[in-house]
């Protein structure tokens, strides 16, 4: 029988404990920044040995092992973090980073469509994303919208001129 001393104690380390995956996801990315991967790596690693339902260490570590090019495991991780945390638009954005370095370009926009739903705000530039993707299967119209999609909220962005240019040609089917 576990004695009220120790029962207090228990729930106060697991609520610190979930105050402390965050923090670890957190310099795990400070880590990657830093140009650190095997640092970058082994955060997240603890994380998840802390609470393996945090879907945002899942999705930290696919970004470690895309950064690597470990892509099979860059997929696999985000994809078990969004299984946890479907809200995320960073595990979208991520897995949609692996898909298009597999050549998987249809899945790709999927998963960054998704993004942009979750977060447009904070992911405007999954527009260019998609843009780019739309360029690379040819599809000339589509790619212009989300260029477009980009420009409105950020018309000061320093490449607006030439993301106009482009979005400009690619309407006019010159290029």
């Amino acid at each position: 029988m576990i004695s009220r001393a120790a029962s207090r104690i228990t729930r106060r380390l697991l609520t610190s404990i979930h105050i402390f995956c965050p923090a670890l996801d957190n310099l795990g990315a400070a880590y990657e920044r830093r140009g650190d991967p095997s640092r970058a790596e082994e955060v997240p690693l603890k994380a998840l040995a802390i609470n393996p339902d945090v879907g945002q260490s899942h999705v930290n570590l696919g970004h470690v092992f895309y950064q690597e090019g470990r892509c099979p495991e860059a997929g696999a991780q985000p994809e078990e973090g969004l299984k946890r945390a479907p809200d995320s638009a960073s595990g979208y954005f991520l897995v949609r980073s692996t898909f298009f370095r597999l050549g998987e370009l249809d899945k790709a926009v999927t998963n960054l469509k998704q993004a942009l739903t979750l977060d447009p705000q904070g992911m405007p530039r999954a527009h260019l994303q998609v843009a780019n993707l739309y360029l690379k299967q040819h599809e000339m119209t589509a790619a212009s919208r989300e260029l477009q999609a980009y420009l409105r909220p950020n018309p000061s962005d320093p490449q607006a001129p030439a993301i106009k240019e482009i979005s400009g040609q690619r309407t006019a089917g010159q290029m």
